[in-house]
């Protein structure tokens, strides 16, 4: 049963600290998140994020995994621009798993917490991408490191990462120090609006930035 007491916003799941926190807070969320938050507050960054991978990677390069799919939002735009490829998505909430499910875009989906090892083949994946996950409150690079031995040499991965949440975690920092090591290729950066606004409103100014690259 949803909890009315838990402001469900952006602002509050940034406050948040466990993963446990994370995980009642997204199981509550679920059933309304799509038309609560995302419709209503105009967040255009899954829509964005894969529209920019459909527009860069090769459709050979699959199976893809959709990092913190959450309810699907990547997913659907995905097949909408036209990605046909296998996908799996992974996330922490159980109760977004299953508004995800619904939708009938995933091949796999896997609830899993991202700080702990997943479950998942080594080497298999072709492509990766996240929009939401990587924000406030949530992982660092430490985590997205981790899941760079799930895919195969050559995948090619577009990661949205909050602004703000880039500088704080020093995402330069270990974006430059992978690509010295020889563990991806050099990395694209796009600087994109989360979220636009309906018609007659002032969208809220909040950034992104797209990690384009390949793990080698």
């Amino acid at each position: 049963m949803r909890d009315d007491s838990i402001n469900h916003s952006s602002e509050t799941a940034y406050r948040l600290e466990t993963p446990d926190q994370h995980r009642k807070f997204y199981d509550d969320w679920a059933e309304s998140y799509d038309s609560g938050f995302a419709a209503s507050k105009g967040y255009d960054y899954p829509r964005l994020i894969a529209e920019y991978f459909v527009g860069r990677v090769s459709p050979d390069q699959s199976p893809v995994l959709d990092i913190g799919c959450g309810t699907g939002l990547v997913g659907v735009s995905l097949r909408k621009e036209g990605w046909s490829s296998e996908l799996t998505g992974v996330d922490i909430s159980q109760g977004m798993l299953e508004v995800a499910e619904r939708k009938k875009v995933y091949q796999k989906l896997i609830c899993a917490d991202l700080n702990e090892t997943l479950q998942l083949p080594q080497s298999h994946f072709g492509g990766m991408i996240s929009a939401g996950t990587f924000t406030h409150g949530h992982l660092g690079p430490e985590v997205l490191f981790h899941l760079f031995s799930l895919a195969r040499p050559g995948a090619h991965a577009v990661i949205g990462i909050n602004a703000e949440h880039h500088g704080n975690q020093d995402f330069s920092g270990a974006f430059r120090e992978w690509e010295e090591k020889g563990i991806v290729g050099k990395t694209e950066w796009t600087e994109i609006q989360i979220y636009q606004a309906p018609e007659g409103k002032e969208p809220e100014k909040k950034l992104a930035l797209i990690a384009d690259f390949r793990i080698l």
